[in-house]
């Protein structure tokens, strides 16, 4: 039989089985339900406040400036998405929240006797940045309100101070060391211009500079771009030696004028990750508290937390050696190792990362290195190409011509970094805060945790789906048969029919009319006499009862039935059949050749008893007259239905399957247990058993159930 709607009947029966539970189901209900209520009443109110920070590019006359010192710098601008990232990086930092600690801590009064370190720490994980399009918001959470909305004040306020005088600093930084250059280059070009007046004045009347000119000027020129590429040189190399030592720094390329606008992601990327590493790495020493924005971790660390939480009510009671004690203890140890475990699998995937993207670097600066070496290495052979040619001209006329180059360019060079003073000078000048205070912090009307609604929304849902999966879990720890669906999840082969208990006659009569429908089909088919084995896997399922009751029904429809007591050990089938004598029948007709076995029941309906009880009756059903026997009775019969003994417990039915056109197994519900369908289907497997099917009885039929609807169509009560 196949379901109208399995969704409608696998709800129906969830329903049914929380009916019979109900209590224990309501019990649950209540019980996590009243957990919620102490969650709310037992957790300290945390209130947040928020400030939104505006996060501009640098200003207008900034822009300018970068572009007089620095025109392909123009494509190395990150994006203000990147800025973004970075400022989030920045505000979230220990080296940020270390220099403003001390003025959040004394205007405040937050902290105890905590370090320095902790106190950075309590910060931090009390702390969220976020965007919004184009903004930040900070947010900030704690115990109390005021304190909440003056802390988050704070750390605005003093980032945008920390930022412009980070900004400054660069500068000035930038202005020391063109002071410094400028001085070498200013003494050196004093020597240049000394030297060369000197030599002019001893040898000004030999020498003819003109004829050597274009010479002089291509080597110099050479000498300048040499000069400048061997500078890119060395700062590329001094990069790629830090970075391998872990350290990256990317002023020294950016002063070099070298372009890396190519690598700037990834340059980027690295950075995150370095700075993820270090806040696991710190995490990993103190996973107490949660101080990084991972959402599993702090799922982790919460409910270590509620843990420990748990130990401490119970010693303030029990003793640590309580098992209780005992058992929590051993529960936040587990905790910890999952954190660490967790914490140390991110390490890895992050370094693992990081490593990847350090060699991407590498790699990219060292095509760029190369690059610059080839361009060197020719820049140094044309130089030495261009003093060949010079050794035809005399000595006096190159010594003065080249004076004369170096001596200018030295004066470019001077010239160069006085400039490059002057617009660093009218940079620092122009610098003002690019951030700015959007919408200031406000003091919150109400706590955010506990989320009352929440908590008791997840208490009912939690209590109904625990209470759901412990009545399911209380029904299916029962190991017998209680309806057709425990079969069906066992096994496919077919169920022929279900009976109800016999002493509820029209039900079971209704039961024993469907089997005979489904045999009817069968005997079509066939289009012969029908021989049917009833059996079990053990006693007491009920398989006499049934096929004595199968052949009375059977031959109410005109069809000749004949019933054979095969169970030559226990048989019973005369006492269904209410016939007092058992003394002549097939042990007889095998062992004696007795031929006066066959026994009138009723008008369609004859029987043949077991006989004699012998040793030997396993024996007997092995015998060809019995074989002999059953294709004779073919010949007058409608059905032959044999009775047998269990087969799960006896090897004599096996001996009997050869004649059997299908076999029918009893299973009795509230008796047999799911282990007999693993045995029925191994039987018909061992067997090679090609018609078999289930007959289900003494089971309470639902009105409501697929069966009770499908299987009869009566409405039979309860």
């Amino acid at each position: 039989m196949k379901p109208v709607d399995e969704d409608d009947i696998n709800l129906t029966k969830v329903f049914k089985i929380i009916r019979k539970n109900f209590s224990l189901f309501i019990s649950i209900l209540i019980l996590f339900i009243l957990l919620g209520i102490l969650k709310i009443y037992t957790t300290t109110p945390i209130y947040s406040s928020s400030i939104t920070l505006s996060i501009k590019e640098d200003n207008d006359n900034s822009k300018i400036l970068d572009e007089l010192i620095s025109p392909q710098k123009r494509s190395e601008d990150i994006t203000l998405n990147d800025k973004l990232e970075l400022v989030k990086l920045k505000i979230t930092s220990k080296k940020f929240i270390g220099t403003i600690i001390d003025k959040i801590d004394k205007k405040n009064n937050l902290f105890t006797n905590e370090d320095n370190n902790t106190k950075e720490n309590i910060i931090i994980s009390n702390m969220e940045v976020s965007r919004a399009n184009n903004v930040l918001v900070l947010t900030y959470r704690d115990t109390i309100a005021n304190r909440a909305k003056n802390i988050v004040q704070e750390i605005a306020e003093s980032y945008i101070s920390y930022n412009l005088k980070h900004r400054k600093e660069e500068v000035e930084h930038t202005i020391i060391f063109l002071n410094q250059q400028i001085n070498d280059v200013r003494r050196n070009l004093q020597k240049k211009s000394n030297k060369l007046k000197e030599y002019q004045q001893k040898n000004s009347t030999s020498i003819a500079i003109a004829s050597s000119s274009s010479l002089l000027t291509q080597i110099n020129n050479k000498k300048e771009k040499y000069k400048r590429v061997y500078l890119k040189l060395k700062a590329i190399r001094a990069v790629i030696d830090n970075l391998k030592y872990g350290s990256l720094t990317t002023t020294l390329l950016n002063d070099s004028d070298i372009d890396i606008s190519s690598i700037n992601s990834i340059i980027s990327n690295y950075r995150k990750d370095d700075k993820k590493i270090r806040e696991l790495e710190f995490q990993k020493k103190d996973i107490s508290n949660s101080t990084i924005s991972d959402n599993k971790l702090n799922q982790f660390i919460n409910s270590l937390k509620n843990k420990e939480f748990e130990i401490d009510k119970l010693l303030e009671t029990l003793t640590p050696k309580h098992p209780e004690v005992i058992s929590l203890n051993r529960e936040i140890s587990n905790i910890q190792d999952r954190i660490y475990s967790y914490i140390d699998s991110k390490l890895k995937n992050l370094k693992k990362d990081k490593y990847v993207l350090k060699s991407k670097i590498i790699n990219n600066l060292e095509v760029i290195k190369k690059s610059l070496e080839r361009k060197s290495n020719l820049l140094n052979k044309e130089i030495i190409e261009k003093k060949i040619l010079l050794k035809s001209i005399p000595s006096k006329k190159i010594v003065n011509k080249d004076l004369e180059r170096r001596f200018s360019l030295n004066e470019k060079v001077y010239t160069f970094l006085l400039q490059k003073k002057i617009e660093t000078e009218i940079k620092k000048a122009s610098i003002i805060p690019n951030n700015k205070i959007i919408e200031n912090a406000t003091l919150p009307e109400s706590y955010i945790e506990p989320n009352i609604k929440k908590i008791l929304m997840i208490s009912v849902i939690v209590g109904i789906l625990f209470g759901i999966i412990m009545v399911i879990i209380k029904e299916l720890l029962s190991k017998k048969i209680l309806d057709p669906y425990d079969i069906e999840k066992l096994t496919k082969i077919p169920i022929y029919g279900i009976l109800s208990k016999k002493s509820d006659s029209y039900i079971f009569i209704e039961g024993l009319r469907t089997i005979r429908t489904n045999l009817e089909f069968k005997r079509l088919e066939k289009n012969h006499c029908i021989k049917i084995l009833i059996s079990s896997i053990i006693e007491k399922e009920g398989k006499t009862t049934i096929t004595a009751q199968l052949g009375k029904i059977i031959q109410k429809s005109n069809r000749k039935v004949l019933l054979i007591d095969l169970d030559l050990r226990k048989p019973r089938l005369h006492k269904e059949l209410n016939i007092t004598t058992k003394d002549k029948g097939i042990s007889n007709f095998i062992s004696e050749d007795y031929k006066e076995i066959v026994i009138p029941i009723d008008k369609n309906l004859d029987f043949i008893p077991a006989g004699t009880l012998l040793e030997n009756g396993s024996e007997l059903l092995l015998s060809n007259k019995l074989d002999n026997l059953i294709k004779s009775l073919e010949k007058r019969y409608d059905y032959i239905i044999f009775d047998t003994a269990p087969i799960g417990s006896v090897t004599d039915t096996t001996s009997i399957l050869k004649y059997s056109d299908i076999v029918l197994l009893v299973v009795r519900a509230k008796l047999s247990q799911k282990d007999y369908i693993a045995d029925i289907q191994r039987i018909k497997e061992d067997r090679c058993i090609e018609s078999i099917a289930i007959i289900i009885n003494d089971m309470k039929i639902d009105k409501n159930s697929r069966y009770g609807r499908l299987g009869y169509g009566y409405n039979y009560g309860k």
